[in-house]
Formats: C-alpha cells, sequence, structure tokens
C-alpha cells in the first residue's frame, strides 16, 4: 500500500535533488555541509509560505468555501461560482453556517416580475432584497450535490422553515428546470415534492417568466398570471416570487400559508453537501 506523501515531504524531495544537481561531483563522497542545509531549510520554509499564500487567494465559489476558510460571520461577500463573480449575502450561522442566499426578500422594494433575461442574470443588491440568477444557480448546483433551505417569516415575527437534502437546476439550454429529491425536513412542510395535485408539483418544472412560458397551464402563462417568475406546473402549491404585501400573492407555501399576506420575509439559500467521511 503506498501512503499519501504530505507536500512537505514533496519540497524536501525537490529541493534535495536540485541541491543534488547543484553541488560539484567527484570520485570523493559528498557530503552537505552545514551551510547547505540552511539553505534546504530556509527555501523549503519559503514555499510552504508561498503554498499557504496560494491557498488563501484562492477564489471561493460559494459561501460554504468561506465559512471552510474561516469567515464565520453572516455579511455580504464575493463569490466566483465559474459564470463570473457575484456579491452575495451568506449565512453563517443556520444550520452549521456556509449558505449562499440566492433569494432574499424583506420589504416589497425590489420588484419580482422580470423578463427572462433579467431573471437569468439576477437582479437587486446583496444588501438589500435580490434574486441571484438562474445562471449562477445553474454553475452552484450542477454537481447535484447542494441541499436547499427555505425560510419564511410571517408577520407576527414567527420563523418557519424547509429544508431539502438534494437541489439542482439545469442550463438555460433546458430552461433552468428544477430538481429536488431526499429528505425534506422542517416547521415549513414539504410543499414542492409531494402534492394532491399532479399540476401543483413544481419538482422537475422549468423555469417561466412573463415572457417565456414554459409552464403546462395550456390556457395561461403562469407567470404573467402571478406576476413574477419560477417554476410553474399548472400552476403550484409553492411560489416565493409573488407580488409582495398583496393579496394577489396565493398560495406561497401550501397548505401552511395560503396567502402572501401572511409573510414579512423569505429567503432561498443552497449549500454543497460534504463528502461522506467529511
Amino acid at each position: 500500500m503506498v501512503e499519501n506523501i504530505s507536500t512537505r515531504s514533496l519540497v524536501i524531495l525537490f529541493m534535495t535533488i536540485i541541491l543534488y544537481i547543484r553541488i560539484p561531483r567527484s570520485n570523493t563522497q559528498v557530503i552537505y555541509n552545514s551551510g547547505e542545509e540552511c539553505y534546504l531549510e530556509e527555501r523549503i520554509a519559503r514555499l510552504e509560505k508561498e503554498l499557504a499564500t496560494l491557498r488563501h487567494e484562492r477564489k471561493p465559489a460559494d459561501c460554504l468555501a468561506l465559512y471552510e476558510s474561516g469567515y464565520t460571520c453572516s455579511g455580504v461577500y464575493t463569490i466566483y461560482p465559474g459564470c463570473g463573480q457575484s456579491n452575495v449575502f451568506c449565512n453563517m450561522e443556520i444550520s452549521g453556517g456556509g449558505w449562499t442566499v440566492i433569494q432574499n426578500r424583506f420589504d416589497g422594494s425590489v420588484d419580482f416580475d422580470r423578463d427572462w433575461v433579467t431573471y437569468k442574470n439576477g437582479f437587486g443588491t446583496s444588501t438589500g432584497e435580490y434574486w441571484i440568477g438562474n445562471d449562477v444557480i445553474h454553475e452552484l448546483t450542477k454537481a447535484n450535490t447542494s441541499s436547499l433551505y427555505v425560510s419564511i417569516t410571517l408577520t407576527n415575527g414567527t420563523t418557519l422553515f424547509e429544508q431539502y437534502e438534494k437541489f439542482s437546476v439545469t442550463s438555460e439550454r433546458d430552461n433552468y428546470r428544477l430538481f429536488i429529491a431526499g429528505q425534506a425536513t422542517g416547521t415549513l412542510g414539504d410543499s414542492i415534492i409531494k402534492r394532491e395535485k399532479a399540476g401543483d408539483i413544481i419538482n422537475g418544472m422549468m423555469f417561466t417568466t412573463s415572457d417565456r412560458d414554459n409552464d403546462k397551464n395550456p390556457r395561461n402563462n403562469c407567470g404573467r398570471e402571478h406576476s413574477g417568475g419560477w417554476w410553474f406546473n399548472y400552476c403550484h402549491d409553492a411560489y416565493l416570487n409573488g407580488v409582495y404585501g398583496s393579496s394577489s400573492w396565493m398560495q406561497p407555501w401550501t397548505p401552511t400559508l395560503p396567502l402572501g399576506t401572511l409573510i414579512r420575509k423569505t429567503m432561498m439559500m443552497l449549500k454543497r453537501l460534504k463528502p461522506e467521511g467529511f
């Protein structure tokens, strides 16, 4: 069995070979003097510092990468998910920390009735209400190793949540189709996977906006009818992008929350699952 070789061991081996090549050889056995040993140790220390700097400068792909690097305070950070950079709010407190917030609403200051391109690229600001963008959501979840955490705070101050074990969104080529699997746990109850009517299940649905109809309703565009972009079926039993504070925001989370007027805040977050054994 071959044992794992540490970075330091590899560096020592590399520097030993270099020194061996550089030191003149004769018929007499060469013995390293103290100066050569000092040079070797000094060079190894320098290389180790450079390696540490490179690790520190590695651009974080998501909030979990930041959390694992020692950033444990919730706030706005810059991440690099593979499609450019994004400023996002990272929740470092809930359920182990490291959650990347992909949707945040709390005062109705941002209109969520946007067209396809705007939902694709994202809108709002990381310090306020926002949608991170469907391209970014796809990049963050395309490995199919992310969990989804939904948090809803009511007007009476009560906060309810639901956590889904696996969450992913396909690329624009497949119209950002939603996939959710595994266990669902929390106080909201599941409104995405198991529903009484097949037409209310949004799992497996493509994304729809007012100008891009990908839902399964043959009579209406659900995005236009409900004034927001979402993974509509025929239309929905879960919908968090409705008109804030309005009675027209119907069935945001059925049956727990039949009306949007009950809601003060909504937040959707995702986090990579750690491999087993970590």
